[in-house]
Order: C-alpha cells, then structure tokens, then sequence
C-alpha cells in the first residue's frame, strides 16, 4: 500500500514537472516578444546627479507596459534632472553585471544600483560561487560610488509561473541567497534591498493576478509600483540601514489592510 502511494506521488510531480516545463516554454517565446519591444529606460539629465542601474531582466523592466513603469523609470520620474544610465540585460548572472559595471561611461556616480541575482537561482549557481562574485562586484562598485544599493528581485516562488514543489525548491534557494546578500551588505556597508516575502506573510503576490505581467514570471506595472516603494526608502540620505527587511514588512502589513 505504502508503495502504490508513493508511486502515486512520485507520478504527480512528474506531471507537474513537465506541466511546468510546457509552460515555461510557452512564457519564454513570450517574455522574449516582450523583449523585443522593451527599451532600456536611460535617462538624460543635467549632469548633476549621476546614476547607474546595472542587472538583469527587471532592470530593464521586462513587464512592465512602458519604460516609465520599470522601477529605473519610476525613478526617473521622481528625479527628472538625473542622468540614468541603464546597462542590463535578460538573462544577465552575478558576473555579467561585472562586465556592465565595466563598461560604464563614468568613473563616479552619485548612486549605483545593482539588480542581479535572480538568474544565478534559477539556473543554480554555486552558492560560494555566488558569494564571492558578489562581493567583488560590490567591491568594485564601491570604487565608483559611495552609494551603492543591491537587490536580487522577490521570493522566485512566488512566481504564477512555477507549480509545487519546483516554486517550494526556489523559494529554498532564494532565502539562501537572500542570507548571501545580507552577509555581504554587512560586510561592505552597503544597501540590500530586500524584497523577499513568503506567500503565506504576503498571498497578494501569488494571488493578484495584476502584479504579475503576462508571462506570469516578471512584476507588471503594479508589481514594480511595490518593490520601488521599497527602493525609494533604501535610497534616502537618511537611511542608515544596510538590509530593508522591515520595510517590506511593513509593506506586507499595509496590504493586508487594504
């Protein structure tokens, strides 16, 4: 008897798996049409404040409707005399972002924003991998701002895209590199944004559908709209803090009393 349950089992996450495998392969073909049609949102300013937002995917605001609606173009909103400078790319991992903040036109900036991180879980990178490629890459970052601010996007798990239990293995993965993350802010005195929430604190993010994009993978306008009120209080003069992990507690909160 025991067996034939477990047999039974082991053939419902089969089938999960590969239900979960179609889909991806189906949200891929259109996450890269929203690619396609997804400009970086630089910014042009004066000159006097000068910032770089250096990552991946939701750098460069995939899901989001307009370029105005991914978190660098809200901030540009907010800040319509910056320069932003946007060097990212779908798919980017910890040590492509090395090479983005290479490339950078300047040698100083007023803040540095560094939103990578979600790639190197999905696709499994070493842990210490991961560690140490951070941290030099914070270090770098440091020797062109004194502002530096990193994050690495929410709980994966959170995700309408990935069914039980792979949502339950990148929810793993995300806490042991959100750990990562708080160890180096620490360390570095730097800000770690921290965005991540678990569904039971925060079932808005795995039931509202209007916080995800069509690809059921990246935020939408909405979705974005949240994790920047966080970014916006990591990046004031006044917080001394080197992990956000209160505000988005607090954010939770709120939600839930609305």
């Amino acid at each position: 008897m025991i067996i034939k349950i477990l047999t039974l089992l082991l053939w419902i996450i089969i089938i999960r798996y590969i239900y979960a495998f179609i889909k991806i392969k189906i949200y891929k073909k259109l996450r890269n049409k929203m690619e396609r049609s997804t400009k970086l949102p630089n910014q042009k300013g004066n000159g006097k404040e000068n910032i770089l937002w250096i990552g991946d995917s939701t750098a460069v605001g995939i899901g989001a409707s307009k370029k105005e609606y991914s978190m660098p173009g809200r901030l540009g909103k907010e800040k319509p005399d910056a320069t932003i400078e946007v060097i990212a790319r779908t798919g980017a991992k910890i040590k492509d972002a090395l090479e983005f903040l290479r490339k950078s036109k300047l040698n100083h900036y007023n803040l540095i924003v560094i939103n990578i991180g979600a790639n190197n879980i999905v696709r499994f990178t070493p842990l210490k991998e991961i560690e140490k490629d951070m941290l030099f890459l914070i270090n770098e970052a440091k020797k062109k701002s004194k502002k530096v601010i990193f994050l690495h996007g929410g709980n994966l798990a959170a995700s309408r895209l990935l069914p039980f239990p792979i949502n339950a293995l990148y929810s793993l993965r995300t806490r042991k590199v959100r750990k990562i993350y708080k160890k180096i802010a620490k360390a570095t005195k730097t800000v770690y944004i921290d965005l991540y929430t678990s569904i039971s604190d925060f079932p808005r993010f795995r039931n509202d559908k209007s916080l995800f994009s069509r690809d059921k993978f990246h935020p939408s306008n909405e979705g974005y709209a949240v994790w920047y009120e966080v970014l916006k209080e990591a990046i004031k003069p006044t917080n001394k803090n080197h992990d956000t992990s209160k505000l988005i507690r607090k954010m939770i909160r709120d939600y839930k009393n609305q």
